[in-house]
């Protein structure tokens, strides 16, 4: 005996009822319940119009009052009770002796005319293997979007932590411009663009150098560079000199010779204008 549903039907009568809604859905192209709401929708949209302009009526005779939108709210709940009332019996006529198809009655839609359904072991195992193919894609779409919405949502959390950062420092942009400072952005692209300026002064400068001249005036060796080194010479010599204990005992006269040596007081002056010429 076939199990019985919660409305007394049997399981069978149960997925009659529902494949015959299915042809019934294929065929018309939209699902009979959905009929139903839509008609249903339309009279109480009709009960709205028309309880808005009662009570525009009423306000115009009556005035507008506390006692008038009860009365209409009243008006208003009475009639969609009726609507459904009467309408739960419009839905259950339409979809038992409307859209349905009675037991034993065998309906074949156009589409389905000539269709061959017997299939070789070949093409069953060719649509197994095809099914399998979809069930993996299928996984991996979920997988994947299960990943897109993870992202999703690590992605809103940094967004309202950035916002939340971005709204504690909003008083800086605030402060600076109300006390007329020039904008981070702008100085930052003022060095900017003096540094490459510089940098391509810079590279004209590398570019223009001659560097067998620069070669050429590290080792030319004038007057006065001989005359430098050979007082560096004396002095290290001294200096060693007295390191030995040679020269423990100079006196004035002695440094006075040796300072002589060095050069004169003629060839100082010499060289201080051979600088200044220079």
């Amino acid at each position: 005996m076939s199990p019985k549903t919660r409305s007394g039907k049997s399981q069978d009568d149960s997925n009659a009822v529902a494949l015959a809604t299915e042809l019934v859905t294929e065929h018309l192209g939209f699902l009979p319940l959905a009929f139903v709401d839509d008609v249903i929708n339309s009279v109480n949209e009709l009960i709205y119009q028309a309880t808005s302009s009662l009570e525009r009526f009423v306000e115009s005779e009556l005035g507008a009052n506390e006692h008038v939108e009860q009365g209409i709210n009243q008006i208003e709940t009475l009639l969609e009770s009726a609507v459904d009332k009467n309408f739960d019996i419009f839905e259950l006529y339409v979809l038992k002796n409307i859209f349905t198809i009675p037991p034993g009655v065998n309906v074949e839609l156009p589409h389905y005319k000539n269709v061959d359904y017997t299939l070789s072991m070949e093409e069953d195992e060719k649509l197994d293997e095809e099914l399998e193919q979809l069930r993996k894609q299928l996984v991996a779409e979920k997988c994947f979007n299960h990943k897109l919405k993870k992202a999703v949502t690590n992605t809103s959390k940094k967004l309202s932590y950035y916002e939340d950062r971005k709204s504690q420092l909003d008083f800086i942009y605030t402060s600076a411009k109300n006390a007329n400072i020039a904008s981070l952005k702008d100085a930052v692209s003022l060095v900017a663009d003096q540094v490459g300026e510089l940098e391509n002064q810079l590279f004209k400068v590398r570019r223009q150098a001659n560097q067998e001249a620069f070669s050429k005036l590290a080792t030319n060796t004038d007057t006065r560079t001989t005359y430098l080194n050979g007082v560096v010479a004396a002095y290290i010599a001294k200096q060693k000199s007295k390191e030995q204990g040679e020269d423990d005992a100079m006196d004035v006269d002695t440094e006075d010779k040796y300072t002589t040596e060095i050069a004169s007081l003629s060839d100082w002056k010499d060289f201080t204008n051979t600088i200044r010429k220079q």
